[in-house]
């Protein structure tokens, strides 16, 4: 069975949903109910507009039933499918509602992505979830399965007796998600067949099983454990964004039991060894000799420039002082997950898979300008259009909440035009709706009024041919500023019933290469309006049809010459709204589209992946945006980037000495953290920050202070023991020991409510510190800690600073995607006094010279 879905409305319906009444639900089961397995694709068509979410078959011999009674009983004669392939991705459309005991639902209703098998399963036959407490948010049926806690895949483990348990489980930090590297490589003809590690769909190791190769390496998520029937322990491995690439050997993960992860230091002073044995014998030799380097102009490059910020993950510290088989005067080091081969190959391995995803950056966020003729023949159609795209916006951003479904980010606009002024080129034109981000804060309403209101646009010269390609090629270079996205995918939309003069049609190859040249796609929609049987009318009509077609095809981005391609929405009719919404779906589908291919083409595997809309014209199956897009980005669509390396344990030492006394190593420190995570921390913080001073509200505070820590371990916390073992954990982070975050909750509040103002202003400082960096991530900007100074409520860029941009959010090609937040973040200000004083308490001499490090100056 294909993972292709056929209607584009699947990926927009995993909307999260409120409680339902159970009345209603039981309701709708009716709706649910076949007898027949060819009735399938009619059953989940018309639940296409239902709250739907996403899951993953996995099972031996899974019954699927057509009808099931309200009772919550079963008959084998209702078994319409049985399925003995286990590992299929389903959407789910209803959840059998609560039984009249009391107990939970345990019916789901799925279709597989073609839509061709559905029917009633078992919860024990999908993904679990892995949820634990009450969480935060709203739910949706089916949601996307997460990844183990790490400390429920340890009682797995410790319950298997495997020594995975015992190296890596040793008080993980709370509500982690169990993450690891892959090892090695998943491909035939690697050179190392003692690292060859297939997935397979079942948990055994057995050939008949392979699901297919891979030539990548990435972090993944550990969804479920178990043990094959040679006893091999087996881990069920995804992508984090609702991909799963199957069962997998233990050994062919290391296991990544921490948030933390290291880079180079800024000075380029720290390195790698393969073998701890080597590091310790130069370490009392006097030496410093890693076999793991990198070139400073690289480091500065992913540390402060136009580079993604990257990490290794540390799987462990050792502080030398409390391990028997150290000596006293060992360094302290860590222990880390470092990619590659050998010698300068090792480190610059993570820095060329994160290059290459930062190219396809460039695809998660869109923009969308809709060129509306308004004209005479067309102003009394422009409530579809307005109800269309109000439809998309607010199904768009729900969508976006399954990142399976890898929608960019979208701005949109609407532009209206009539024809030109006069003979010197210029046009009438007006813009309805500026540039705004599509989302759930969206008001649809205040959005689209201007175009509710618009009265249409007179045609100084008359007639029934307008300025429609010119005023498309006027546009296609203002993606500029304005609310746009800079240097992102534009397409433009251009809707009307009548096309342009022919001398337009001469210009069609310079639009077009212009167009090209600002990355901009043309994509015509002829709107069916009464020609009233005029001849000139008709023949206005076949301009531009004529028209649009040439332009398509001068683009390149169909898969063959089309006599006429040209989406058309008739408005004389009731479907015309929904037609919008489904080509301004399309048009995302295929940037979407793009992204998986190369996620496919990358990983080896058949990955999830989407098609047009089968409600659109026949032609939407012949476009190519989605290859253009890659091909522009220099990546041939199907080409697989073999990224083939080893992963080994590594070590780097907290400080070095080489024919001198001890110097410590500044290593660069991240913590990565989900999306959720920061999207819940960063308010947190902004609205400490916001609290603090304005007196009063302890209760307030006492609640943003459990918001923050909650946010932090990413699960609910439900007692007063787990915010503290968060914040404790909070208290490990490098260079935070005596900030706000490692101090004791009481003590905050203490100070919070203080009657001294400089005690409340110190605190003020430092949660603000915090809060102004998270704000930059959000905003993707950065600032180094020297480049800024409090001006008494909020930190700002020191005078003559330009802030930079920066993307902390590293989504590989395919893999776990995470921020990684700089640890200095989290060093506020008064920890910077602090240790600035003891730094000139040490200088008393004159030794050391001024202090001119990171946070001196």
């Amino acid at each position: 069975m294909t993972l292709r879905t056929t209607l584009w409305a699947l990926a927009f319906a995993s909307v999260p949903i409120p409680a339902i009444a159970q009345q209603s639900i039981i309701a709708t089961i009716e709706s649910f109910q076949l007898s027949d397995p060819q009735q399938c694709p009619q059953v989940v068509g018309k639940a296409a507009d239902l709250p739907q979410g996403g899951n993953w078959l996995i099972g031996e011999q899974i019954e699927l039933l057509g009808r099931t009674a309200l009772s919550g009983s079963r008959d084998r004669g209702d078994v319409i499918f049985d399925l003995n392939q286990p590992f299929e991705k389903v959407t789910c459309y209803q959840q059998f509602p609560e039984l009249s005991t009391g107990e939970p639902a345990d019916l789901y209703f799925v279709a597989t992505q073609d839509r061709q098998t559905c029917g009633w399963v078992d919860a024990n036959d999908l993904l679990a979830t892995n949820t634990r407490g009450q969480g935060r948010g709203s739910r949706s049926i089916c949601e996307t399965p997460r990844a183990l806690f790490f400390s429920d895949l340890c009682t797995k483990l410790r319950g298997f007796g495997t020594r995975y348990a015992e190296e890596v489980c040793v008080d993980p930090p709370f509500g982690l998600r169990a993450k690891g590297v892959l090892v090695g490589a998943t491909v035939d003809g690697f050179a190392d067949t003692s690292l060859r590690y297939p997935f397979y769909n079942r948990p055994e190791r057995n050939p008949a099983y392979e699901r297919g190769g891979s030539s990548f390496f990435s972090t993944i998520e550990i969804h479920d454990v178990s043990r094959s029937s040679d006893g091999s322990v087996m881990f069920l491995v995804g992508d984090g964004v609702g991909d799963m690439f199957g069962w997998i050997e233990a050994d062919g993960v290391r296991l990544w039991p921490t948030r933390m992860g290291v880079f180079f230091d800024p000075e380029g002073r720290g390195g790698f060894y393969s073998k701890d044995t080597d590091m310790l014998t130069d370490w009392r030799r006097s030496l410093f000799d890693p076999n793991v380097t990198l070139d400073l102009n690289r480091i500065e490059r992913h540390l402060h420039g136009d580079k993604p910020l990257v990490s290794y993950p540390i799987v462990r510290f050792v502080d030398t002082s409390e391990r028997l088989e150290f000596l006293n005067e060992d360094t302290d080091f860590h222990e880390v997950i470092l990619l590659g081969t050998a010698g300068e190959g090792r480190a610059s391995a993570l820095l060329s898979a994160a290059e290459s995803a930062a190219q396809l950056e460039v695809l998660r966020e869109i923009n969308i300008h809709i060129l509306v003729d308004t004209t005479e023949s067309m102003v009394d159609y422009l409530s579809p259009l307005r109800v269309g795209i109000s439809e998309f916006i607010a199904g768009y951003d729900a969508a976006r909440r399954d990142p399976a479904t890898q929608l960019p980010d979208a701005r949109i606009a609407v532009t209206a035009y009539s024809d030109f002024i006069d003979t010197d080129g210029k046009i009438s034109m007006v813009e309805l709706v500026p540039p705004v981000a599509v989302s759930g804060s969206t008001d649809t309403r205040l959005f689209l009024s201007e175009l509710e209101r618009h009265s249409g646009l007179a045609d100084p010269i008359g007639g029934f041919v307008e300025a429609g390609l010119e005023a498309a090629d006027q546009i296609s270079g203002q993606f500029k500023g304005n609310g746009w996205f800079e240097a992102r995918p534009h397409f433009i939309i251009h809707i009307a019933d009548h096309g342009s003069r022919s001398d337009a049609e001469g210009a069609i190859p310079e639009i077009t290469a212009r167009m090209a040249r600002n990355n901009a796609f043309y994509v015509p929609v002829n709107a069916a309006t009464d020609d009233k049987g005029e001849t000139r009318r008709e023949s206005a009509r076949a301009a531009y049809l004529r028209q649009g077609s040439a332009m398509v095809n001068a683009q390149g981005i169909l898969s063959g010459e089309l006599s006429e391609s040209v989406f058309r929405v008739d408005l004389n009719t009731g479907d015309a709204a929904a037609t919008v919404t489904q080509i301004l779906r399309f048009v995302v589908q295929e940037v979407s589209a793009a992204l998986q291919k190369n996620r496919s083409d990358e990983s080896g595997l058949e990955l999830s992946t989407t098609t047009g809309d089968s409600a659109l014209d026949a032609a939407s199956a012949n476009f190519r945006i989605d290859e253009v897009l890659l091909e522009r980005l220099g990546i041939a669509s199907g080409s697989q980037r073999v990224r083939v390396a080893l992963v080994e344990p590594s070590f780097s030492p907290t400080a070095r000495r080489d024919g001198g006394p001890e110097t410590e190593v500044a290593w660069t420190y991240t913590v990565a953290l989900e999306e959720v995570q920061v999207s819940e921390l960063q308010p947190s913080l902004e609205r400490l920050c916001t609290l603090l001073g304005s007196g009063g509200q302890p209760d307030q505070f006492r609640a943003l202070i459990r918001n923050m820590a909650a946010s932090f371990s990413g699960d609910a916390l439900t007692t007063n023991d787990e915010v503290l073992a968060v914040l404790s954990e909070l208290s490990t982070l490098p260079g935070v020991q005596g900030s706000f975050l490692a101090r004791p909750v009481q003590s905050i509040l203490d100070d919070a409510s203080s009657d001294d103002a400089g005690v409340v202003n110190e605190l003020r400082e430092d949660v603000c510190w915090t809060a102004y960096h998270f704000n930059n991530v959000i905003g993707k900007r950065y600032a180094e800690p020297r480049e800024l100074q409090w001006n008494g409520a909020r930190f700002v860029l020191r005078p003559g600073v330009s802030i930079r941009k920066r993307n902390y959010f590293y989504e590989p090609s395919v893999g776990a995607p995470a921020y990684y937040i700089p640890s200095w973040f989290f060093v506020v200000p008064s920890e910077v006094r602090a240790l600035k004083a003891e730094f000139e308490r040490s200088d008393e001499g004159g030794t050391t010279g001024p202090c001119t490090g990171f946070f001196c100056e």
